[in-house]
Protein backbone atom coordinates (compact mmCIF):
# COMPACT_ATOMS: atom_id res chain seq x y z
CA UNK A 1 0.00 0.00 0.00
CA UNK A 2 1.48 3.33 -1.04
CA UNK A 3 1.54 6.20 1.40
CA UNK A 4 1.11 9.94 0.93
CA UNK A 5 0.49 13.10 2.94
CA UNK A 6 -3.08 13.55 4.06
CA UNK A 7 -4.31 17.15 4.13
CA UNK A 8 -3.47 19.13 7.24
CA UNK A 9 -2.97 16.09 9.40
CA UNK A 10 0.54 15.42 8.15
CA UNK A 11 0.05 11.69 8.72
CA UNK A 12 1.24 9.00 6.36
CA UNK A 13 -0.72 6.12 4.95
CA UNK A 14 -4.26 5.91 3.63
CA UNK A 15 -6.80 8.10 5.37
CA UNK A 16 -10.37 6.88 5.29
CA UNK A 17 -13.56 8.76 6.09
CA UNK A 18 -16.12 6.27 7.37
CA UNK A 19 -19.65 6.94 8.56
CA UNK A 20 -22.19 4.79 10.44
CA UNK A 21 -25.49 6.10 11.77
CA UNK A 22 -26.87 3.21 13.83
CA UNK A 23 -25.59 0.81 16.52
CA UNK A 24 -25.45 -2.11 14.07
CA UNK A 25 -23.47 0.02 11.63
CA UNK A 26 -21.13 1.07 14.42
CA UNK A 27 -20.29 -2.59 15.09
CA UNK A 28 -19.81 -3.32 11.38
CA UNK A 29 -17.62 -0.24 11.04
CA UNK A 30 -15.45 -1.30 13.96
CA UNK A 31 -14.89 -4.74 12.44
CA UNK A 32 -14.04 -3.14 9.10
CA UNK A 33 -11.46 -0.85 10.72
CA UNK A 34 -9.77 -3.83 12.41
CA UNK A 35 -9.64 -5.74 9.12
CA UNK A 36 -8.35 -2.75 7.14
CA UNK A 37 -5.63 -2.06 9.69
CA UNK A 38 -4.49 -5.69 9.49
CA UNK A 39 -3.77 -5.06 5.80
CA UNK A 40 -2.48 -1.51 6.17
CA UNK A 41 -1.33 -0.76 9.73
CA UNK A 42 -0.54 2.90 8.95
CA UNK A 43 -4.11 3.75 7.98
CA UNK A 44 -6.07 6.37 9.89
CA UNK A 45 -9.81 6.87 10.18
CA UNK A 46 -12.05 9.85 10.73
CA UNK A 47 -15.78 10.27 10.47
CA UNK A 48 -19.13 9.51 12.07
CA UNK A 49 -19.65 6.57 14.38
CA UNK A 50 -20.22 5.36 17.91
CA UNK A 51 -18.34 3.83 20.80
CA UNK A 52 -17.28 0.68 18.94
CA UNK A 53 -15.60 2.57 16.08
CA UNK A 54 -14.03 4.97 18.55
CA UNK A 55 -12.53 2.01 20.44
CA UNK A 56 -10.83 0.98 17.21
CA UNK A 57 -9.14 4.36 16.97
CA UNK A 58 -11.46 6.26 14.67
CA UNK A 59 -11.55 10.00 15.25
CA UNK A 60 -15.30 10.38 15.72
CA UNK A 61 -16.58 13.85 14.85
CA UNK A 62 -20.22 13.01 15.59
CA UNK A 63 -22.20 10.10 17.02
CA UNK A 64 -25.49 9.48 15.23
CA UNK A 65 -26.04 6.07 16.80
CA UNK A 66 -27.84 7.71 19.74
CA UNK A 67 -30.28 9.42 17.41
CA UNK A 68 -31.17 6.65 14.95
CA UNK A 69 -34.66 7.42 13.66
CA UNK A 70 -37.35 5.55 11.84
CA UNK A 71 -40.67 6.74 10.46
CA UNK A 72 -41.36 10.04 8.81
CA UNK A 73 -42.01 12.38 11.75
CA UNK A 74 -38.93 11.31 13.71
CA UNK A 75 -36.79 11.73 10.60
CA UNK A 76 -38.16 15.22 9.95
CA UNK A 77 -37.23 16.32 13.47
CA UNK A 78 -33.60 15.39 12.77
CA UNK A 79 -33.29 17.51 9.60
CA UNK A 80 -31.68 20.59 11.24
CA UNK A 81 -29.10 18.40 13.00
CA UNK A 82 -28.34 16.54 9.77
CA UNK A 83 -27.92 19.78 7.83
CA UNK A 84 -25.36 21.03 10.34
CA UNK A 85 -23.54 17.72 10.26
CA UNK A 86 -23.41 17.70 6.47
CA UNK A 87 -21.79 21.15 6.48
CA UNK A 88 -19.23 19.85 8.95
CA UNK A 89 -18.52 16.86 6.74
CA UNK A 90 -17.98 19.08 3.71
CA UNK A 91 -15.32 21.00 5.59
CA UNK A 92 -13.67 17.78 6.74
CA UNK A 93 -13.56 16.34 3.22
CA UNK A 94 -11.92 19.52 1.97
CA UNK A 95 -9.45 19.65 4.84
CA UNK A 96 -8.52 15.97 5.23
CA UNK A 97 -8.73 14.90 1.57
CA UNK A 98 -9.38 11.24 2.42
CA UNK A 99 -8.47 8.42 0.05
CA UNK A 100 -11.98 6.98 0.31
CA UNK A 101 -15.36 7.68 1.83
CA UNK A 102 -17.24 4.66 3.18
CA UNK A 103 -20.81 4.83 4.40
CA UNK A 104 -22.61 2.02 6.20
CA UNK A 105 -26.37 1.64 5.66
CA UNK A 106 -28.40 4.64 7.01
CA UNK A 107 -29.78 6.05 3.73
CA UNK A 108 -30.97 9.63 3.53
CA UNK A 109 -28.04 11.40 5.15
CA UNK A 110 -25.54 9.06 3.55
CA UNK A 111 -26.88 9.79 0.09
CA UNK A 112 -26.03 13.45 0.63
CA UNK A 113 -22.61 12.58 2.02
CA UNK A 114 -21.85 10.35 -0.97
CA UNK A 115 -22.79 13.17 -3.31
CA UNK A 116 -20.27 15.44 -1.59
CA UNK A 117 -17.56 12.79 -1.96
CA UNK A 118 -18.38 12.37 -5.64
CA UNK A 119 -18.14 16.12 -6.25
CA UNK A 120 -14.64 16.04 -4.80
CA UNK A 121 -13.70 12.98 -6.87
CA UNK A 122 -13.09 10.93 -3.74
CA UNK A 123 -13.83 7.20 -4.21
CA UNK A 124 -17.16 6.45 -2.55
CA UNK A 125 -18.06 3.01 -1.22
CA UNK A 126 -21.46 2.01 0.13
CA UNK A 127 -21.04 -0.86 2.61
CA UNK A 128 -24.34 -2.51 3.60
CA UNK A 129 -26.47 -0.80 0.99
CA UNK A 130 -30.01 0.41 1.76
CA UNK A 131 -32.82 -2.00 0.98
CA UNK A 132 -33.87 -0.34 -2.28
CA UNK A 133 -34.82 -3.79 -3.59
CA UNK A 134 -37.65 -3.80 -1.05
CA UNK A 135 -39.41 -0.50 -1.45
CA UNK A 136 -37.78 2.05 -3.74
CA UNK A 137 -35.95 0.79 -6.85
CA UNK A 138 -35.72 4.34 -8.17
CA UNK A 139 -33.06 5.03 -5.55
CA UNK A 140 -30.82 2.75 -7.61
CA UNK A 141 -30.57 5.57 -10.16
CA UNK A 142 -29.26 7.91 -7.44
CA UNK A 143 -26.95 5.23 -6.12
CA UNK A 144 -25.46 4.59 -9.56
CA UNK A 145 -24.53 8.28 -9.93
CA UNK A 146 -22.72 8.60 -6.62
CA UNK A 147 -21.20 5.21 -5.73
CA UNK A 148 -17.97 3.75 -7.08
CA UNK A 149 -18.46 0.43 -5.31
CA UNK A 150 -21.30 -1.22 -3.41
CA UNK A 151 -20.37 -3.88 -0.86
CA UNK A 152 -23.44 -5.94 -0.03
CA UNK A 153 -24.06 -8.41 2.80
CA UNK A 154 -26.99 -10.40 1.40
CA UNK A 155 -26.41 -12.69 -1.60
CA UNK A 156 -29.42 -11.62 -3.70
CA UNK A 157 -28.43 -7.94 -3.53
CA UNK A 158 -25.46 -8.39 -5.86
CA UNK A 159 -27.51 -9.36 -8.92
CA UNK A 160 -30.14 -6.70 -8.18
CA UNK A 161 -27.65 -3.82 -8.08
CA UNK A 162 -25.42 -5.09 -10.89
CA UNK A 163 -28.47 -5.25 -13.16
CA UNK A 164 -28.95 -1.54 -12.48
CA UNK A 165 -25.42 -0.58 -13.42
CA UNK A 166 -23.92 -0.36 -9.93
CA UNK A 167 -20.52 -2.05 -9.42
CA UNK A 168 -21.27 -4.51 -6.63
CA UNK A 169 -19.49 -7.15 -4.62
CA UNK A 170 -21.08 -9.60 -2.20
CA UNK A 171 -18.76 -9.84 0.81
CA UNK A 172 -20.93 -11.83 3.23
CA UNK A 173 -22.51 -10.66 6.44
CA UNK A 174 -20.10 -9.60 9.23
CA UNK A 175 -22.68 -10.59 11.82
CA UNK A 176 -22.29 -14.23 10.81
CA UNK A 177 -18.54 -14.02 11.41
CA UNK A 178 -19.11 -12.50 14.86
CA UNK A 179 -21.59 -15.22 15.79
CA UNK A 180 -19.36 -17.97 14.45
CA UNK A 181 -16.47 -16.67 16.55
CA UNK A 182 -18.64 -16.47 19.67
CA UNK A 183 -20.63 -19.70 19.39
CA UNK A 184 -18.81 -21.93 16.92
CA UNK A 185 -20.45 -23.50 13.88
CA UNK A 186 -22.16 -26.47 15.45
CA UNK A 187 -25.94 -26.33 15.33
CA UNK A 188 -27.55 -25.92 18.72
CA UNK A 189 -29.25 -29.09 19.85
CA UNK A 190 -33.03 -29.05 19.54
CA UNK A 191 -34.48 -29.87 22.94
CA UNK A 192 -37.61 -31.98 22.59
CA UNK A 193 -38.94 -30.45 25.80
CA UNK A 194 -37.52 -26.91 25.80
CA UNK A 195 -38.06 -24.77 28.90
CA UNK A 196 -41.16 -22.58 28.92
CA UNK A 197 -39.24 -19.42 28.03
CA UNK A 198 -40.62 -16.73 25.74
CA UNK A 199 -37.84 -14.63 24.22
CA UNK A 200 -38.62 -10.96 23.60
CA UNK A 201 -36.30 -8.99 21.32
CA UNK A 202 -38.03 -5.67 20.61
CA UNK A 203 -35.22 -3.86 18.78
CA UNK A 204 -32.71 -1.10 19.45
CA UNK A 205 -34.65 2.01 18.45
CA UNK A 206 -36.81 3.44 21.20
CA UNK A 207 -39.79 4.09 18.93
CA UNK A 208 -39.90 0.53 17.61
CA UNK A 209 -39.54 -0.86 21.13
CA UNK A 210 -42.41 1.26 22.43
CA UNK A 211 -44.59 0.44 19.42
CA UNK A 212 -44.10 -3.34 19.50
CA UNK A 213 -44.28 -4.07 23.22
CA UNK A 214 -48.07 -3.75 23.69
CA UNK A 215 -48.62 -6.45 21.06
CA UNK A 216 -45.91 -8.63 22.55
CA UNK A 217 -47.44 -8.23 26.01
CA UNK A 218 -50.85 -9.37 24.73
CA UNK A 219 -49.23 -12.41 23.13
CA UNK A 220 -47.44 -13.23 26.39
CA UNK A 221 -50.70 -13.09 28.34
CA UNK A 222 -52.35 -15.45 25.86
CA UNK A 223 -49.43 -17.87 26.06
CA UNK A 224 -49.57 -17.90 29.85
CA UNK A 225 -53.23 -18.92 29.77
CA UNK A 226 -52.10 -22.16 28.12
CA UNK A 227 -48.85 -22.56 30.04
CA UNK A 228 -48.81 -21.01 33.54
CA UNK A 229 -45.10 -21.84 33.93
CA UNK A 230 -43.97 -19.51 31.13
CA UNK A 231 -41.39 -16.85 31.88
CA UNK A 232 -40.00 -14.04 29.76
CA UNK A 233 -36.39 -13.36 28.85
CA UNK A 234 -36.17 -9.94 27.22
CA UNK A 235 -33.25 -8.12 25.63
CA UNK A 236 -32.56 -4.45 26.32
CA UNK A 237 -30.09 -3.53 23.59
CA UNK A 238 -29.29 -0.31 25.48
CA UNK A 239 -29.53 0.27 29.25
CA UNK A 240 -31.95 3.19 28.80
CA UNK A 241 -34.50 0.86 27.16
CA UNK A 242 -34.68 -1.43 30.18
CA UNK A 243 -37.27 0.65 32.01
CA UNK A 244 -39.41 0.84 28.88
CA UNK A 245 -39.48 -2.92 28.53
CA UNK A 246 -40.14 -3.49 32.21
CA UNK A 247 -43.03 -1.00 32.25
CA UNK A 248 -44.68 -2.73 29.30
CA UNK A 249 -44.22 -6.34 30.38
CA UNK A 250 -44.39 -6.25 34.18
CA UNK A 251 -48.21 -5.79 34.20
CA UNK A 252 -48.60 -9.19 32.50
CA UNK A 253 -47.70 -10.82 35.83
CA UNK A 254 -45.31 -13.20 34.06
CA UNK A 255 -41.87 -13.68 35.67
CA UNK A 256 -39.48 -11.62 33.61
CA UNK A 257 -35.72 -11.35 33.25
CA UNK A 258 -34.40 -8.35 31.32
CA UNK A 259 -30.84 -8.72 30.10
CA UNK A 260 -28.55 -6.03 28.73
CA UNK A 261 -27.84 -7.30 25.22
CA UNK A 262 -27.08 -11.04 25.43
CA UNK A 263 -29.28 -11.69 22.42
CA UNK A 264 -27.61 -15.03 21.80
CA UNK A 265 -28.25 -16.29 25.31
CA UNK A 266 -31.92 -15.35 25.02
CA UNK A 267 -32.33 -16.99 21.62
CA UNK A 268 -30.62 -20.17 22.80
CA UNK A 269 -32.83 -20.34 25.89
CA UNK A 270 -36.18 -19.63 24.25
CA UNK A 271 -38.83 -22.05 23.16
CA UNK A 272 -40.15 -19.24 20.95
CA UNK A 273 -38.87 -15.72 20.31
CA UNK A 274 -40.89 -12.65 19.37
CA UNK A 275 -38.60 -10.44 17.33
CA UNK A 276 -39.02 -7.08 15.65
CA UNK A 277 -37.95 -7.09 12.02
CA UNK A 278 -34.26 -6.35 11.53
CA UNK A 279 -30.76 -7.70 11.99
CA UNK A 280 -31.77 -9.62 15.12
CA UNK A 281 -33.71 -11.99 12.90
CA UNK A 282 -30.36 -13.07 11.40
CA UNK A 283 -29.16 -13.96 14.89
CA UNK A 284 -32.30 -16.05 15.17
CA UNK A 285 -31.29 -17.75 11.93
CA UNK A 286 -27.83 -18.54 13.29
CA UNK A 287 -29.26 -20.05 16.47
CA UNK A 288 -32.17 -21.66 14.53
CA UNK A 289 -34.57 -20.35 17.15
CA UNK A 290 -38.28 -20.66 16.28
CA UNK A 291 -39.53 -17.10 16.06
CA UNK A 292 -42.30 -14.78 14.99
CA UNK A 293 -41.34 -11.52 13.36
CA UNK A 294 -43.31 -8.38 14.16
CA UNK A 295 -43.10 -4.99 12.49
CA UNK A 296 -45.26 -2.19 13.91
CA UNK A 297 -45.60 0.79 11.59
CA UNK A 298 -47.75 3.95 11.73
CA UNK A 299 -50.82 3.82 9.49
CA UNK A 300 -49.66 6.75 7.36
CA UNK A 301 -46.30 5.08 6.70
CA UNK A 302 -47.99 1.76 5.94
CA UNK A 303 -50.32 3.17 3.30
CA UNK A 304 -47.67 5.46 1.84
CA UNK A 305 -45.22 2.59 1.34
CA UNK A 306 -47.63 0.00 -0.04
CA UNK A 307 -47.48 1.17 -3.69
CA UNK A 308 -43.68 0.86 -3.63
CA UNK A 309 -43.39 -2.51 -1.94
CA UNK A 310 -41.69 -4.94 -4.32
CA UNK A 311 -41.21 -7.99 -2.12
CA UNK A 312 -43.62 -10.51 -0.67
CA UNK A 313 -41.91 -10.68 2.75
CA UNK A 314 -40.49 -8.23 5.29
CA UNK A 315 -38.23 -10.45 7.36
CA UNK A 316 -34.72 -11.34 6.27
CA UNK A 317 -35.08 -15.10 6.93
CA UNK A 318 -38.05 -15.26 4.56
CA UNK A 319 -36.36 -13.08 1.95
CA UNK A 320 -33.27 -15.28 2.01
CA UNK A 321 -35.33 -18.46 1.85
CA UNK A 322 -37.61 -17.16 -0.91
CA UNK A 323 -40.63 -18.37 1.05
CA UNK A 324 -42.23 -17.96 4.45
CA UNK A 325 -40.03 -19.79 6.92
CA UNK A 326 -41.02 -17.74 9.96
CA UNK A 327 -44.49 -16.24 10.48
CA UNK A 328 -44.30 -12.48 10.01
CA UNK A 329 -46.73 -9.68 10.80
CA UNK A 330 -46.93 -6.05 9.71
CA UNK A 331 -49.21 -4.20 12.11
CA UNK A 332 -50.34 -0.69 11.29
CA UNK A 333 -53.12 -0.52 13.87
CA UNK A 334 -53.89 -2.10 17.23
CA UNK A 335 -55.67 -5.09 15.72
CA UNK A 336 -53.25 -7.94 16.45
CA UNK A 337 -55.49 -11.00 16.86
CA UNK A 338 -53.67 -13.07 14.23
CA UNK A 339 -50.27 -12.30 15.73
CA UNK A 340 -51.41 -13.16 19.27
CA UNK A 341 -53.14 -16.36 18.16
CA UNK A 342 -50.16 -17.51 16.13
CA UNK A 343 -47.74 -16.85 18.98
CA UNK A 344 -49.84 -18.88 21.40
CA UNK A 345 -50.29 -21.83 19.04
CA UNK A 346 -46.63 -21.88 18.02
CA UNK A 347 -45.44 -21.80 21.63
CA UNK A 348 -47.42 -24.96 22.37
CA UNK A 349 -46.91 -26.79 19.04
CA UNK A 350 -43.56 -28.65 18.76
CA UNK A 351 -44.25 -29.67 15.15
CA UNK A 352 -44.69 -26.06 14.04
CA UNK A 353 -41.54 -25.04 15.86
CA UNK A 354 -39.60 -27.82 14.16
CA UNK A 355 -40.94 -26.69 10.76
CA UNK A 356 -39.59 -23.22 11.45
CA UNK A 357 -36.28 -24.59 12.71
CA UNK A 358 -35.80 -26.74 9.58
CA UNK A 359 -36.28 -23.70 7.34
CA UNK A 360 -33.86 -21.65 9.42
CA UNK A 361 -31.21 -24.36 9.10
CA UNK A 362 -31.35 -24.02 5.31
CA UNK A 363 -30.95 -20.24 5.46
CA UNK A 364 -28.16 -20.55 8.02
CA UNK A 365 -26.20 -22.90 5.79
CA UNK A 366 -26.27 -20.41 2.93
CA UNK A 367 -25.14 -17.48 5.07
CA UNK A 368 -22.30 -19.39 6.70
CA UNK A 369 -20.92 -20.44 3.32
CA UNK A 370 -19.23 -17.02 3.05
CA UNK A 371 -16.49 -16.21 5.57
CA UNK A 372 -14.53 -13.17 6.71
CA UNK A 373 -16.93 -10.49 5.48
CA UNK A 374 -15.03 -7.63 7.10
CA UNK A 375 -11.77 -8.75 5.51
CA UNK A 376 -13.41 -9.08 2.09
CA UNK A 377 -14.78 -5.55 2.44
CA UNK A 378 -11.40 -4.22 3.59
CA UNK A 379 -9.60 -5.85 0.65
CA UNK A 380 -12.09 -4.33 -1.80
CA UNK A 381 -11.52 -0.86 -0.37
CA UNK A 382 -7.74 -1.37 -0.38
CA UNK A 383 -7.87 -2.15 -4.09
CA UNK A 384 -9.79 1.05 -4.75
CA UNK A 385 -7.36 3.12 -2.67
CA UNK A 386 -4.36 1.53 -4.43
CA UNK A 387 -5.85 2.19 -7.85
CA UNK A 388 -6.40 5.83 -6.96
CA UNK A 389 -2.86 6.16 -5.64
CA UNK A 390 -1.45 4.55 -8.78
CA UNK A 391 -3.45 6.85 -11.03
CA UNK A 392 -2.38 9.90 -9.03
CA UNK A 393 1.31 9.00 -9.12
CA UNK A 394 1.40 7.22 -12.47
Amino acid sequence: MMSSDRGSSGKKGPRVFISAGEPSGDRIGAAFIRAFRSICPDSTFIGIGGREMQKEGQEVVSDLTKHAAMWLLKSLLLIPRMARLLRKCRRLLDLEKPDAVIVIDYPGFHFYLMREAKRRKIPSIYYVTPQIWAYNPYRAIKLRKMVDQALVVLPFEEAFLEARGIPTKYVGHPLMDDLRAEWGEELPSADENPPAVLGVLPGSREQEVVASLPHIARAAVRIRKRDPDVRIMASASRPELKSRIEAALRPTGIPIEILDGQTGRILRSSRLALVTSGTTTLEGVFHTTPMLVLYRIPAISYWASRPWQLIPHISLPNLLAGREVVPEFVLWRDKDTRFVDTAASCFSDPQERERIRAGLREVRSGLLARRDASMAAAQAVCEIVDQREFARNG
